[in-house]
């Protein structure tokens, strides 16, 4: 479908508070940045959950609101530029100006950001390259870093984060070395905190299956590092993680 056509049949199903077709038009590891005209900008949320989250830290689906926009293509992005009449605490209606930038990926929104007016979401896509690259850096199922000629991490995405069980900020600066040391020398705690139906047997003798989900994935890391760990139930849906 058009990206265009996918914009337009998102907003047009939140006007009509049909949010189960809302999240049909959403990729499932979405991410969103809004802008000032919602209740707590700046907050970032990410996923199916972060959307919920989104509509209830809004009030979505309770307050009155319309939301005129238009749409325009700028590669690889959907821009959509309007007003927002939101209903605010005091019950009063009040129109306020949106822009949002949205990138479209395998037929669903992928990434979206809000800004307060059109000419800034603009200027941001002078910079389109270079967060195009940190969109799919930090989501790539793949544990990825950046390191320093000494070894040192200056930015690992967030699948590097779950398998080494911390945050890229706490990672900044550490030796990779050292982090696949504490791995390997204590490998009884190492666990993989997953839903089971994400999880296939890891065997793959002739080096032709390929494992996909975040469990799979972090299974298959382990594996290769030869670091022992055992697998921990996790809730229906959940992104497999890594802890020690």
């Amino acid at each position: 479908m058009d990206p265009l056509a996918i914009v337009r049949q998102n907003f047009d199903a939140f006007q009509a508070r049909d949010f189960d077709a809302v999240l049909e038009c959403v990729h499932e590891d979405w991410r969103y940045v809004p802008g000032p005209h919602v209740s707590a900008p700046g907050v970032r949320y990410h996923g199916h959950e972060g959307y919920r989250s989104m509509l209830d830290a809004g009030r979505w689906r309770e307050a009155e609101f319309e939301i005129d926009v238009e749409m325009f293509r700028i590669n690889p992005y959907v821009l959509a530029v309007g007003t927002a009449v939101l209903e605010g605490p005091d019950g009063e209606l009040t129109p306020t100006p949106t822009a949002t930038l949205h990138l479209i990926h395998d037929g669903r929104i992928r990434a979206s950001r809000g800004f307060p007016d059109v000419q800034e979401a603009m200027d941001a896509t002078a910079s389109i390259a270079v967060e195009e690259f940190r969109l799919g850096f930090d989501a790539a199922p793949d544990a990825m870093a950046l390191l320093d000629d000494d070894g040192r991490f200056v930015h690992a995405n967030h699948a590097a984060a779950y398998l080494l069980a911390t945050s890229q900020r706490d990672l900044r600066g550490v030796e990779i070395a050292d982090e696949l040391a504490t791995l390997a020398a204590h490998p009884q705690v190492a666990q993989v905190v997953a839903d089971p139906k994400e999880c296939s047997f890891q065997f793959n003798p002739t080096g032709t299956a390929r494992f996909t989900s975040s469990c799979d994935i972090a299974k298959s890391f382990l594996s290769r590092g030869g670091i022992p760990y055992q697998t921990i139930e996790a809730p229906a849906g959940s992104v497999a993680r890594c802890v020690r």
